[in-house]
């Protein structure tokens, strides 16, 4: 899962206004209410020109447009990326390691020495 590139095809002030969510400019950054709390007065949230916003209210929370679509939204951060772009993430696990020898002495097993077959002890 490639987060630089969702956040290049998804940049956060377009994702704010496809979500409704209503920004004015002011300086070098957005301001507006927080929609995930919906408030009602003041402007704590936060967009700054390099696509993370902040929340300088209840919570003091931030991040990128995945974070923001997670708390919009709910779910995991795999989640919120299906939402964004209709895909299922791709998580690839790591290479399993080779199985290592469980005989301490680094050679392979002697089974002679460990089978016993016949002699007087037998059942």
């Amino acid at each position: 899962m490639d987060f630089h590139e969702i956040r290049q095809r998804i940049p956060l002030l377009t994702y704010c206004q496809q979500r409704g969510i209503s920004l004015r400019h002011s300086g070098q950054v957005w301001l507006g209410r927080c929609p995930i709390h919906r408030e009602r007065n003041g402007a704590s949230f936060v967009v700054w020109s390099d696509q993370h916003w902040s929340y300088f209210g209840k919570c003091s929370r931030g991040g990128d447009v995945i974070d923001l679509e997670r708390a919009l939204g709910g779910g995991s951060v795999g989640e919120a990326v299906q939402r964004l772009t209709g895909q299922l993430p791709q998580f690839v696990p790591p290479p399993e390691e080779p199985r290592k020898n469980t005989n301490k002495s680094g050679g392979s097993w002697n089974w002679s020495c460990l089978l016993r077959l016949g002699g007087e002890d037998t059942f």
